[in-house]
């Protein structure tokens, strides 16, 4: 069973689809067959469609983090924390997600910070005003300048494609400025 559920978690999601490969019947066999391929393999297009620019799936409507939602510490004092505090420190990042986001009351007021379907899209990129071009990360890059950058950047495909930064709370207000 351990095996299993490891397993499942390396599964891509959406699983791969195979409908292109062949129009044998997949089943849940439980040992592979032996011996020659017995299938059909479809035929390349012979012209593949022209590519469409790829425009920014939408995030869930739940990608916004409660700013105003104070959790406590696992630990012997009675420390609260918000949302922001799970990701404020780099090194401990990956600890405090695993400890904290799988507790049901953190990671459904704090969807930005622990759910992954709430990710930037890592190759999505937006111009500044300057003009230069930045990915979804320069957003909280620089933590004085976060509230001031979501409010100014984080509207129609920017708030869309990087959903897991614009969602995010600040740190300093009870707000979340994210907007779509």
């Amino acid at each position: 069973e351990n095996i299993r559920r490891k397993l499942l978690a390396l599964q891509p999601n959406p699983p791969i689809d195979t409908s292109t490969i062949t129009d044998e019947v997949i089943d849940n066999t439980s040992s592979l067959p032996r011996g020659a391929c017995t299938g059909t393999l479809y035929p390349e297009d012979p012209e593949p469609p022209s590519p469409s620019p790829p425009s920014p799936t939408p995030p869930p409507s739940t990608c916004n983090d409660d700013c105003s939602f104070r959790f406590t510490l696992d630990n012997r004092q009675a420390v609260e924390q918000g949302c922001h505090w799970i990701t404020k420190n780099r090194r401990t990042i990956k600890e405090r997600k695993r400890r904290y986001c799988r507790k049901s009351s953190i990671k459904a007021r704090c969807p930005a910070t622990c759910d992954s379907s709430c990710a930037n899209d890592r190759n999505f990129t937006f111009d500044l005003r300057s003009g230069k071009e930045v990915r979804c990360g320069w957003l909280a890059s620089n933590k004085k300048r976060f509230a001031q950058r979501k409010r100014m950047y984080c509207k129609g495909d920017v708030a869309t494609a990087c959903s897991g930064a614009c969602g995010k709370c600040d740190g300093t207000s009870n707000t979340n400025l994210f907007a779509v």
